[in-house]
């Protein structure tokens, strides 16, 4: 009987082993993933995170681009997204390295790319924690999927049926005793066996293995060879193109605050929020009741304005009539007076040449006046220095030669003072003569001037006349100026009320949508008060807020992805312009692109995601992002964390085909994706590991998988 328990136990634990522990799942769109870790319980350091991703069935699918995202929440220490890479021979079944600076907790965002869509899951991990494993899994199958869970139970339904005969058999016919006493723990273990299954069945994760499915394929896999094998890659000169993604929203192309523009109440408004309208399509109309009499009033006032205009016209042309009858009884006197403002006008000419001449004259006397003075001024000069010179000649300070320089020098001062005085006298007899002539002209002129006053005395009787004419039609010009100022006055009122009534009509300036209503008809609106706020969306403008350390390498033409708040691609277009300044608040600038958005798939305020990418740059070394391993490094408190990449570059050893590997840090400069810039600690030619890196150390042997070694491109 004690053997009987014990292979009862044996077909317990062959039924439970598919209660093993698989890896953590999310459902991520249409696809299931499944990720663990390796190594597990998660430690601090380099790890690799295995994704399994299949559809709804557990299937695996192709063309799967995955990509990994590992950091802690709220702290960037430079982390990046990591392409995974399939994991053959497990199909659905990809690898990607993740970096633990320190312990704590984690997120891994999965984002996949494939024949269903793109679709992002995210796994919560913590250091210390058990992720489970993940191994291959076939698509379920008629024996292995709900018909197969019953095949372990009929099997151990058939071994207790075999105890049970050889039991029997074992203690013959008579022997019942020990049938029964047999058959109580018999039934016992085939109800637990039963329970068990079922729980399993319901219980177990879809395409977790048995743990003896798994003993079963690691024996099926090849012994591992003396050098191990891994994937190369060679550093290389090449063009790189950086990128990175911004939060941002759609903004109206243009944007019009619809406003009245008279005052009115509002008497038909259809519009509501989300409603196209066309550039000038009539938005509201306003009362137009009031403008109309306002209007009649002023084209009456524009006729009467314009017949008095034609009245002051008329009188205007009798004036002119009276005005050239008294003319021609004045051309006899008019020429006499003519002749005496001639000979006054040639007298005044001649004054005017007497002051001009008068007026040298004076200017000669205080030019020659001034050089009077300064030849004075120097003549006293040279007299303090003869004397100051015949002191130092008695002492023998100068020579006899020096003191007659001196002395020469005075004496032509003394006559430079002569010849001043001589111009002085010059110029005063100069300026007398001219006085004189100007006395003379004075007196011509004052005899010409009573001529004039004869001429004029005998003209005054024949000009009054005119005079009086002249008035009258003075008044008659003003009076058809004043005409004529009623009429655009009037004309102006017009317009006015005509212009208020046009604005009665409320129309829209841009092609858009209604993105607020602010006013319901039947409201008394004001000038400039809104009514509508219109946003032109085809084409929409993108706008994303930059950190200033980003700003300086983007450019207007560099190319843009824009994405929805899904993760979908929606445009690709390009940079249209940057902002000219920073906010001192943020410390980033705007960043502005233009999607055509035919279909209005976006609308202001929307929130998209742009992924901006830098031009291509000057051919630097690159080398492929996988063969960089990152790890934080302490720097001087739990927070101060540097980020440190190596990569292991294989070198040739002894044997044909074998190369030793060596650690090397590297310092690594923008990623485009797949590749990465080396700034320093590789040299092109070199060969560095990108798969198959996990467990070495450092002078490792190593051999290229073959058909399978990489290069920079």
């Amino acid at each position: 009987m004690k053997r009987l328990l014990l292979l009862m136990s044996a077909a317990m634990l062959v039924i439970t082993a598919p209660l093993a522990r698989a890896g953590i799942r999310a459902d991520a769109g249409p696809y299931h993933v499944e990720l663990a870790a390796t190594p597990s319980p998660l430690a601090v350091g380099h790890v690799t995170l295995l994704i399994r991703v299949t559809d709804s069935a557990g299937r695996p699918l192709p063309g799967l681009t995955v990509r990994v995202l590992t950091k802690m929440d709220g702290m960037s220490m430079g982390e990046r997204e990591e392409l995974a890479r399939p994991n053959p021979p497990a199909p659905g079944i990809f690898r990607a390295p993740a970096q633990l600076a320190m312990e704590g907790a984690y997120a891994a965002t999965v984002r996949v790319t494939g024949p269903q869509g793109d679709a992002t899951a995210r796994f919560d991990l913590k250091t210390g924690e058990d992720t489970g494993t993940l191994t291959a899994a076939a698509a379920p199958t008629p024996a292995s999927g709900s018909q197969g869970a019953w095949i372990p139970l009929a099997v151990g339904a058939a071994v207790l049926v075999a105890l049970v005969a050889w039991a029997r058999r074992r203690g013959g016919p008579s022997d019942t005793r020990a049938i029964r006493a047999a058959v109580g723990p018999i039934l016992l273990i085939v109800i637990l066996l039963i329970g068990m299954t079922l729980a399993v069945r319901r219980f177990r994760r879809p395409g977790s293995m048995t743990p003896l499915e798994a003993q079963s394929m690691q024996m099926e896999l090849p012994a591992p060879p003396s050098a191990a094998p891994v994937e190369l890659a060679t550093v290389r000169r090449g063009k790189y193109a950086s990128s990175a993604r911004y939060a941002g929203q759609a903004v109206g192309f243009l944007e019009q605050e619809v406003s009245a523009r008279v005052t009115g109440v509002i008497l038909w408004m259809p519009l509501y929020q989300g409603d196209r309208v066309r550039r000038g399509q009539v938005v509201a109309r306003l009362d137009t009741s009031q403008s109309a009499p306002q209007e009649a009033a002023q084209r009456a006032a524009v006729a009467m304005a314009e017949q008095g205009v034609l009245v002051a016209r008329k009188d205007y042309e009798e004036t002119l009539a009276a005005i050239r009858r008294a003319h021609g009884e004045l051309g006899s006197r008019e020429g006499a007076l003519s002749g005496a403002k001639a000979d006054v006008e040639a007298a005044k000419a001649d004054r005017v040449s007497a002051d001009s001449q008068l007026t040298a004259a004076q200017a000669m006397i205080q030019d020659a006046a001034a050089q009077l003075q300064g030849a004075q001024a120097d003549q006293d000069y040279w007299k303090q220095e003869i004397a100051r010179e015949k002191s130092l000649l008695s002492a023998g300070a100068v020579t006899r030669e020096e003191y007659g320089r001196e002395l020469a020098q005075a004496q032509n001062a003394e006559a430079k003072l002569r010849q001043a005085q001589a111009r002085v006298s010059q110029a005063n007899a100069q300026a007398a003569a001219a006085a004189s002539a100007v006395r003379r002209a004075d007196a011509t002129i004052v005899a010409a001037m009573a001529k004039v006053e004869e001429a004029q005395s005998d003209l005054a009787s024949h000009t009054a006349h005119v005079s009086s004419s002249s008035a009258m039609a003075a008044s008659a010009r003003q009076k058809i100026l004043q005409a004529q100022a009623g009429v655009a006055q009037a004309r102006a009122g017009l317009a006015a009320a005509a212009a208020s009534r046009a604005y009665s009509e409320i129309r829209a300036e841009i092609d858009g949508v209604v993105t607020q209503r602010l006013i319901s008809p039947g409201t008394l609106v004001n000038p400039g008060q809104t009514l509508l706020r219109i946003a032109q969306i085809s084409p929409i403008r993108l706008q994303a807020s930059v950190p200033a350390a980003d700003l300086a390498a983007i450019r207007p033409g560099d190319p843009v992805r824009v994405f929805g708040p899904d993760n979908g691609l929606l445009f690709s277009t390009s940079v249209r312009s940057l902002t000219p300044a920073v906010d001192p608040t943020t410390r980033t600038g705007i960043v502005e692109a233009i999607a055509p958005n035919r279909d209005a798939r976006l609308v202001p305020g929307a929130f998209v995601t742009l992924e901006i990418g830098a031009r291509t740059g000057s051919p630097a070394l690159m080398v492929a992002s996988r063969a960089l391993r990152f790890r934080g490094d302490p720097g001087g408190g739990p927070l101060a964390v540097e980020t440190t990449a190596t990569a292991w570059v294989a070198e040739p050893a002894g044997q044909p085909g074998e190369l030793t590997v060596h650690e090397r840090r590297v310092r690594a400069g923008a990623s485009s994706g797949e590749m990465i810039r080396v700034l320093d600690g590789l040299k092109e030619g070199e060969r560095v590991v990108v798969s198959g890196g996990d467990a070495l150390h450092d002078g490792d042997t190593v051999q290229a998988r073959a058909g399978q070694e990489g290069a920079a491109q």
